[in-house]
């Protein structure tokens, strides 16, 4: 059957109307082969070949059409769309040209020259083209186009206005104004653009993620997060928003970020956020993943000091066993070592950056190992000591006793709150010092918000808040201040303090035990300590002299004495953070039960859930071994406030004191409600705290003298009736004694004046 020239023409028509591109190329070319041609023809296969991708074969059809007609508007303008696909700029530049010498309104040709030579780099001729375009007719490409390209943010802002109001549903438009706005740090229009984007394209997961980016600008933590959460829900490859929200929960939700981080490849990480990454780990007790992460972070960016620092000093905060501390302990051991080395090969770029890299993180855990760290804060000091001398800081004073004949104090306490544990303990120092014979100041080193302030100026005088200065700009504050003497009231809990402490900003430098350990650096001179709480032979200790102060060496001031609650179950209440518990607490807990099958002990959850999970775990395996249920007996009681906290204590019958780091103001605390608590002494300092307090008392039943007495003394606290409240009274009628007592300050003031005079 022979098929009409008309009916293949029609079949040809009818293919390219139903988007049949093979078929409509194919009867296009049968009818050509005909000898028939001409231009539409042409067209549409060309325009067939396009939608197919088939550029090349698309230009060949569009010059045959133009070869047929040369004035064809169309075919010059498909074959400038074709050059772009092919990349091929300049035939597609040629192509506009001839399409504007046609007609010279045409505006999508001027707009599409704008396109074309922005790819050639000809901004301004780009510029110059869309201006035409919207010159002969206002149309929201050539706007939106003219936004893109201006440098001026009030103008782009109004062109994409223009474009906006010419097309309201222009999604692409509103987002990039969204950007425009981001850019400048308007967050909260960049927010209303964004959604007007998403509004009218949901698909745009990117503006959820910008939207996130803006809350978290405004401080809008929760917000943020769930706009991030929408952007990946929209596209698991969006990492960047999971990135912004491993980030965001670091300190809110440490497992949670390590959720996130886990997530994203290895692939789509840089230096820095590895580092982020080693960091969470590091703060969920899984150090060794962590130290791997920090040698991957520092090889790739060997300018991050954060992770050469933490590659080699990073340490577990929960150990299952004593064969992991001693490992732990080589390691750091190693590290510290290995680090000094690197420093001293000049590493530091600038005198600042050295000084910097001490504003990072202090050596905290390692003191929680129960052993005497004597050695390795020597070891440690060195590094500090090392770092502090590239800075070349004359610092060396000479007594400078005020004109009035006072000695000027400094006391240094690195938190901002004033319920804080060590203002608790030290704040009697601070405020009972002879004004007479001392000028007597508080350095407050870290940021404090205008609220926290203003508690400050209630109860101290002469404050000094400089944590807005840097390391640098606090070292030379504190010198101009022309300082006899400073007391550092903890040294090794807060980085802020590192390069304060290892300089000599004042003759005579101390630390004591608000954290106590020695400091192991060479300029500070004194180790204030409490004489109940040091062995006879503890002076070997300190790289410090040691100055045993009277009694339990503080003024604290009991805010109220309270009458025991007694309580008839068997509650035992461990109070001390989880970090400070050894194994050897696991067997005295298990000793215990084993005793008092109902025996229910109480301990505090640490901030970060796996911190308290990996706890949970070990003591689990423990009491498992003693066929006992960890669920039948242990309670875990999340971080609470002060006020609740002490509900707890009522709340338990007896409360134990941790082995190796004893309670300081916890068990001042405990005893200002009545309530017995159990400890363990050792040799160190740190396990004596309760010790000192409880001999004050002559509660000498309450001091174990090894794990078996330590159960004996709690199994029998609890069934004998007739102990417990002779104790409980012995509590009440003499736990004055511990506070309100001037005699350790008046002893500190004596030693300042004859140092000082000396």
């Amino acid at each position: 059957m022979i098929i009409s020239l008309k009916q293949q023409y029609n079949n040809f028509i009818i293919n390219y109307n139903n988007h049949n591109y093979y078929e409509c190329i194919k009867a296009g070319t049968e009818i050509i082969n005909s000898g028939y041609e001409y231009e539409q023809l042409h067209m549409y296969i060309g325009n067939s070949y396009m939608m197919l991708q088939k550029y090349k074969m698309a230009i060949d059809h569009f010059k045959n059409a133009i070869t047929l007609n040369c004035h064809s508007l169309k075919a010059y303008y498909n074959l400038s769309i074709a050059y772009f696909e092919q990349k091929e700029y300049e035939n597609a530049e040629q192509a506009l040209r001839n399409v504007i010498n046609i007609n010279y309104k045409y505006i999508d040709g001027w707009n599409s020259l704008g396109h074309v030579l922005v790819k050639l780099d000809r901004t301004k001729e780009a510029k110059s083209a869309y201006f035409k375009s919207l010159s002969i007719k206002q149309n929201f490409v050539a706007a939106y186009s003219i936004a893109g390209l201006l440098n001026n943010f009030s103008e782009s802002e109004s062109y994409y206005k223009l474009a906006i109001k010419l097309n309201s549903k222009f999604a692409a438009c509103h987002f990039d104004l969204g950007n425009l706005y981001l850019n400048k740090g308007q967050w909260k229009l960049a927010i209303f653009s964004y959604r007007n984007a998403l509004k009218y394209d949901d698909s745009l997961y990117i503006a959820n993620y910008y939207m996130g980016v803006a809350y978290h600008n405004l401080g809008k933590k929760s917000e943020a997060i769930n706009e991030c959460l929408k952007a990946w829900d929209k596209n698991k490859k969006c990492y960047k928003s999971i990135k912004l929200i491993a980030r965001l929960l670091i300190h809110e939700d440490n497992a949670a970020s390590l959720k996130y981080f886990n997530s994203i490849p290895t692939c789509e990480l840089n230096s820095y956020e590895t580092f982020l990454f080693a960091h969470v780990l590091e703060s969920s007790n899984k150090a060794k993943l962590a130290k791997l992460k920090y040698t991957n972070a520092y090889n790739t960016d060997k300018s991050n000091l954060k992770a050469l620092w933490s590659k080699y000093l990073v340490l577990p905060a929960i150990y299952n066993t004593n064969d992991e501390i001693y490992y732990w302990r080589s390691e750091w051991e190693k590290g510290v070592k290995n680090l000094l080395k690197i420093i001293k090969s000049n590493y530091f770029k600038t005198n600042d950056e050295a000084i910097n890299f001490l504003n990072y993180q202090t050596n905290f855990y390692l003191h929680y190992q129960g052993l005497n760290d004597k050695d390795l804060q020597i070891k440690y000091g060195k590094l500090i000591d090392y770092i502090c001398s590239i800075y070349p800081l004359n610092s060396k004073n000479s007594v400078t006793i005020a004109k009035n004949g006072k000695i000027k104090l400094a006391f240094v306490i690195p938190h901002s709150k004033i319920r804080h544990t060590i203002y608790k303990l030290f704040k009697g120092w601070i405020i009972n010092f002879n004004k007479a014979k001392f000028d007597v100041h508080l350095i407050v080193p870290v940021s404090c918000n205008e609220i926290e302030q203003k508690e400050f100026v209630k109860i101290f005088q002469n404050i000094h808040f400089i944590g807005d200065k840097s390391s640098v700009e606090q070292i030379y504050y504190i010198l101009e201040q022309k300082y006899d003497a400073i007391i550092y009231t903890d040294i090794g809990m807060v980085y802020k303090i590192q390069p304060l402490a290892g300089f000599r900003l004042a003759d005579v430098q101390c630390s004591t035990w608000g954290h106590p350990i020695t400091s192991g650096l060479p300029n500070i001179d004194y180790f204030l300590s409490s004489e109940l709480m040091e062995d006879y032979n503890s002076n070997l200790h300190y790289t410090e002299k040691l100055i045993k102060l009277p009694n339990i060496s503080i003024h604290y001031e009991c805010d109220s004495y309270v009458n025991c609650k007694f309580i008839s179950d068997p509650i035992f209440l461990c109070n001390q953070s989880l970090f400070k518990i050894l194994p050897l607490f696991d067997n005295i807990i298990a000793g215990i039960i084993k005793r008092i099958n109902n025996a229910k002990f109480i301990f505090i959850e640490d901030n970060n859930s796996l911190i308290t999970t990996d706890f949970n775990k070990r003591l689990k395996i423990t009491l498992h071994k003693y066929d006992i249920s960890m669920n039948d007996h242990c309670l875990f009681k999340p971080k609470c406030s002060e006020i609740d906290f002490l509900k707890l204590i009522d709340e338990s019958k007896i409360v134990l004191d941790t082995p190796f780091w004893s309670g300081g103001n916890t068990s001042l605390e405990t005893l200002s409600r009545g309530k017995p608590i159990i400890t363990l002494p050792g040799k160190l300092m740190r396990s004596r705290h309760t010790y000192a307090m409880l001999k004050i008392l002559s509660l000498e039943e309450l001091i174990a003298e090894n794990e078996i007495d330590y159960i004996n003394k709690a199994v029998n606290l609890f069934y004998d009736k007739k102990l417990y409240k002779n104790i409980i009274n012995k509590i009440s009628k003499r736990r004055s004694l511990l506070y309100q007592d001037l005699e350790p300050v008046r002893a500190l003031e004596d030693f300042l004046i004859d140092k000082i005079h000396k």
